[in-house]
């Protein structure tokens, strides 16, 4: 598919996905829908068309390896799940509660061992960095990663960093507080 005759958008694994990156096409074989979103279209005032999407005339590309995993779905310790900041994907988003030890843990599935960029979307409203511990299977990937000021709590950005991870059904992402309460999680992206 393509908006505005572009070029074709490219293709994700599930919508989210194709949100957090601004535009993208997902296809339900199963279920035979196809989900389009658009880049952000500016409309005039007085209304109008806003966009024209239409079959590209190209075979449904292959779709981006990069799957999304929502924090409310993760395994979590400490931290409480809410939905009062807008701007989150999914159902809600995790609030880390306190210093230390609060946790959130996503089971991921990766289908060959290698590096991959890891995105972990957030809102920090306060005026500090809120650093969290990653760990891959239990093995410290990132002792400290960054998760500075996005100035408001409903204000998301994306972290990235890139990471060793082994291939299976079962593999362990965790990002823990270290001293400073966490910033709002509200997603992981692999790939």
């Amino acid at each position: 598919m393509r908006v505005n005759g572009g070029g074709g958008l490219p293709a994700y694994t599930g919508e989210s996905a194709a949100v957090l990156n601004g535009s993208g096409q997902v296809w339900n074989a199963t279920r035979k829908i196809l989900t389009v979103v658009t880049p952000l279209i500016t409309v005039g005032s007085g209304g109008g068309v806003a966009a024209i999407v239409e079959p590209s005339g190209a075979t449904f590309p292959a779709p981006a390896r990069q799957t999304v995993y929502e924090a409310e779905d993760a395994l979590r310790s400490g931290v409480t799940i809410a939905s009062q900041h807008a701007g989150y994907t999914g159902s809600g988003y995790v609030d880390y509660t306190n210093a230390a030890v609060d946790f959130v843990e996503w089971t991921v599935t990766v289908p060959t061992a290698g590096a991959y960029p890891l995105g972990i979307r957030y809102a920090n409203g306060g005026t500090t960095d809120r650093p969290l511990r990653i760990t891959v299977n239990d093995t410290v990937v990132a002792a400290s990663l960054s998760f500075p000021p996005t100035g408001g709590w409903k204000t998301w950005r994306t972290v990235l960093l890139n990471a060793t991870l082994p291939a299976g059904s079962a593999v362990r992402i965790r990002a823990t507080s270290t001293g400073a309460s966490g910033a709002n999680l509200d997603s992981l992206s692999v790939g």
